[in-house]
């Protein structure tokens, strides 16, 4: 789980995201577990963090411009955890057979260590290193008519080029044995970074190679921005309320890779804004209909039927 701030702490919202991966988990490694052929169940977490996270507290005295991450604060008073990705994974009555968590942060990794300690039974393996190396040396073990498998990519940027997304969809050339829950961090990051008017220099054309290689494609910057008129000319600004059109866009790429995919869920802040979407995305339409069941109380984007 990666919406952590350098403290290592989260905000309340993470309790939505959570309980929707829990919720999903839980009817995924249920239904595998009745399929005899089924040898591997396995469970990725490509951005682990720690098994726990403190929540952070509401700062009423702090106005961010962007209140999603920063404007709450760590306290000491009445501090309270929740349990992390990884341990929602773990704490499941079914077990998957095998379980990577990957995670970058040295001081991150030894806490995770502790969790094979904590839970002896079951198979865990924990990598230090970048997650789209890492994800697919580890899935190469594998034998792929007989395993399945679910990953959590849930990253704090941009650190999941389109490129691993289709190397995730094209493991097999049979099936597509692996499903996805993704992190679309379009409040957070995606838009965050991009200028209101966007002129065109060396700067900004490598933030818009950057935009490119995470999206597979450069359509998103026209879903992003318009070129207006103006009484000093020709100008390039964003557009207003792009953020559910550049998820939707998103998600109907993720279809033609996958062959199914969710309705995007937007989770909000307490203030009630948008801070990412989540996202399904696999090959089987009882796991679609599963994950948008998890997932109904967002805010009701519809994908394109093809």
């Amino acid at each position: 789980m990666s919406s952590y701030c350098s403290d290592d702490t989260v905000g309340p919202w993470a309790e939505d995201k959570l309980s929707k991966l829990e919720n999903y988990l839980n009817a995924y490694i249920t239904i595998l577990k009745n399929q005899s052929w089924c040898e591997n169940i396995i469970y990725v977490d490509a951005f682990a963090a720690m098994g726990r996270a403190e929540l952070r507290k509401y700062n009423k005295e702090k106005d961010d411009e962007l209140p999603d991450l920063w404007n709450y604060e760590k306290q000491e008073e009445e501090t309270a955890y929740i349990n992390g990705s990884p341990l929602r994974a773990l704490n499941l009555k079914k077990c998957f057979t095998h379980y990577l968590f990957i995670e970058l942060d040295a001081n991150r990794v030894k806490k995770l260590q502790q969790l094979k300690t904590e839970y002896p039974d079951k198979n865990i393996e924990i990598i230090q290193d970048d997650c789209n190396k890492a994800i697919f040396d580890y899935l190469s073990r594998f034998n792929w008519k007989k395993s399945r498998g679910v990953i959590f990519l849930d990253p704090f940027g941009m650190q999941i080029p389109w490129a691993t997304i289709e190397r995730i969809a094209h493991l097999s050339p049979t099936n597509q044995p692996l499903e996805i829950i993704l992190n679309l961090p379009i409040q957070t990051t995606i838009e965050r970074f991009l200028p209101n008017k966007f002129e065109y220099n060396e700067k900004n054309g490598r933030l818009i190679q950057s935009y490119n290689d995470f999206f597979g494609s450069d359509e998103w910057f026209n879903l992003i921005y318009t070129e207006k008129q103006t009484l000093f000319g020709t100008e390039i600004a964003k557009n207003l309320g792009a953020d559910d059109t550049l998820a939707l866009w998103y998600a109907q790429r993720l279809k033609q890779l996958f062959g199914d995919v969710s309705i995007p869920y937007k989770v909000k802040n307490t203030k009630n804004r948008g801070l990412y979407y989540l996202i399904w995305a696999g090959q089987n339409a009882t796991a679609k209909k599963i994950a948008n069941y998890v997932m109904q109380q967002g805010d009701k984007l519809h994908i394109r039927k093809q």
